[in-house]
């Protein structure tokens, strides 16, 4: 039995630049200063304040790569692990925050209330808050599910040689291009949460 693990590189590849870290914090950025974000937290933070935070990812990432948030793990082995596996890939000064992988914001987003646990009731709401940036951002008004129509058929074919095809992508063009099931790691745009 064959199977496949396919990620964003996917898109990247046949949706361009308009899937990758750059473009998908840029449409985060423009819809947070049209104000499409106040709602995600309660009308508590301006587009201004969403923005800023972004940035501050910068300041965050950079003081955990140097070791700043270190003191404030206390034993928990997974948050180590990570932080750890962070440093590895994060070698070098983070100038701005398209440069952080999505995936990490989660990282900072942990760490940020490790180190100010007196708001940490506030942690699941910005973690849930962030996912759905995200979300909207990948998703990009919907187009994102139309990139199964720029595959060309050789790729077809040779996903239609897997028995299974898994994916951490949310968009379903791998099921619209083999008509296969795809099991989505994440969750996907098409089920809704």
């Amino acid at each position: 039995m064959k199977s496949v693990l396919l990620g964003n590189g996917i898109n990247i590849q046949f949706g361009g630049k308009a899937y990758s870290n750059y473009f998908i914090m840029e449409r985060i950025r423009y819809r947070a200063k049209l104000d499409s974000y106040l709602q995600l937290f309660g009308n508590v933070l301006t587009s201004c304040e969403i923005v800023s935070i972004l940035d501050g990812f910068v300041n965050i990432a950079n003081d955990l790569r140097n070791g700043a948030y270190d003191q404030y793990i206390d034993g928990d082995k997974g948050i180590e692990e990570a932080i750890k596996d962070f440093k590895c890939r994060y070698n070098a000064n983070i100038n701005a925050s398209y440069e952080i992988m999505l995936e990490d914001w989660f990282l900072l987003v942990q760490v940020f209330f490790l180190k100010n646990n007196d708001i940490t009731d506030n942690k699941t709401a910005a973690i849930q808050g962030f996912e759905r940036l995200i979300l909207d951002a990948i998703y990009n008004g919907g187009k994102i599910q139309e990139l199964f129509k720029k595959i060309p058929r050789k790729v077809k074919r040779f996903f239609n040689t897997y028995d299974n095809i898994f994916t951490l992508n949310y968009d379903n063009n791998l099921e619209m291009l083999t008509k296969k099931t795809v099991f989505h790691l994440h969750g996907d745009f098409s089920v809704l949460a």
